[in-house]
């Protein structure tokens, strides 16, 4: 059996988008996990709405407590031999369920499969696609495999792989505002799983969502990174990865890391939280030192962007001058 788990928070908005492009698949053998984090608009009624009408999907609540949590208690209540997470928000593939489930006929002892997945506008267009090259079956400590993992970004999402319950044993999602996702899988691949890649696109993530915990600003944000990027480095010290491509990786890790922290000084800055300009300048020079990139590396990078470019090079050296035109970059778009 595959249990799909969706942690539910405020999203009556998209919530029956993504139960219908489940509900249109073959959900035998599936169960639907549907944990609502204490909902304060009409997403329980919706979700028992559904639950009411197919069998296959069973719903939870508690208290708001975050999608961690939530993700955490879903886990104790599936009962399938492998794990799905996804977002209340998204919707995937018709065809994701019968390909996946072929995959599991075709290929045994496999920990985790890692598809790929479109980045989709609210109008529906697809922005990007991130798809994984069609590998044979691999052990994760493999250079190219780690490669292709992290500079098509494939790693740091939670609702493009599909995880052996068995293999995922113990781990469970740490309870942290953002990047708790991340955490999990980079705290799974030091466990070094047996991975199959499948080169299409089955998820459809949103990117243009209201709601979305990336435009908050975290206070711990800055040591959520670097805790990452010991992980990280864990992981390519026990693959061994040759020094060249680890260099590779790092430099896409660090670009992704330093973007991140200038998005949460935006927030910080933008919200009503009461963060000081100078305390934000500060976190961002930390964060210059800890995740090293030279102006060199940024302009010749194939894989930025030109306006991503842009923001790490007004960000190399920060001052209330570069931070206000950071923000009125982002006021902007």
């Amino acid at each position: 059996m595959i249990s799909i788990i969706i942690p539910v928070y405020n999203a009556e908005k998209y919530l029956d988008r993504a139960i219908t492009s489940l509900l249109k698949q073959d959900l035998n053998n599936v169960e639907i996990i549907i944990i609502d984090d204490g909902s304060r608009d009409h997403s329980i009624d919706i979700v028992k709405k559904h639950a009411k009408e197919n069998r296959n999907i069973h719903v939870y609540r508690e208290e708001n407590a975050g999608a961690s949590a939530a993700r955490n208690l879903a886990i104790e209540k599936s009962s399938g031999e492998y794990i799905i997470f996804m977002d209340s928000d998204d919707d995937v593939n018709f065809e994701m369920i019968e390909i996946l489930k072929n995959e599991i006929k075709l290929n045994e002892n496999i920990d985790m499969y890692v598809y790929g997945l479109n980045e989709v506008s609210e109008e529906g267009n697809i922005k990007k696609s991130r798809i994984p090259e069609n590998m044979n079956v691999v052990t994760s400590g493999t250079d190219d495999i780690l490669l292709e993992l992290f500079s098509k970004h494939l790693l740091s999402v939670t609702w493009n792989k599909m995880i052996s319950r068995k293999f995922l044993n113990k781990t469970r999602f740490k309870n942290i505002l953002i990047g708790e996702d991340y955490q999990f899988y980079l705290e799974l691949m030091l466990k070094q799983p047996r991975l199959k890649f499948i080169p299409h696109a089955l998820y459809n993530y949103h990117v243009d969502v209201e709601n979305s915990l990336m435009n908050r600003y975290d206070p711990q944000r800055l040591y959520v990174l670097l805790e990452q990027k010991k992980l990280i480095e864990k992981i390519l010290t026990n693959a061994m990865v040759e020094n060249e491509k680890s260099k590779r990786i790092l430099k896409t890790v660090f670009f992704r890391n330093r973007s991140n922290l200038i998005i949460n000084t935006i927030n910080g800055i933008n919200g009503a939280e009461n963060v000081s300009l100078k305390e934000q300048i500060n976190i961002l020079k930390d964060g210059n030192k800890n995740f090293k990139v030279s102006i060199k590396e940024i302009c010749h990078d194939k894989n930025l962007v030109k306006s991503r470019k842009i923001k790490l090079l007004l960000a190399y050296y920060p001052n209330w001058f570069t931070v206000m035109v950071l923000k009125c970059i982002y006021l902007i778009k």
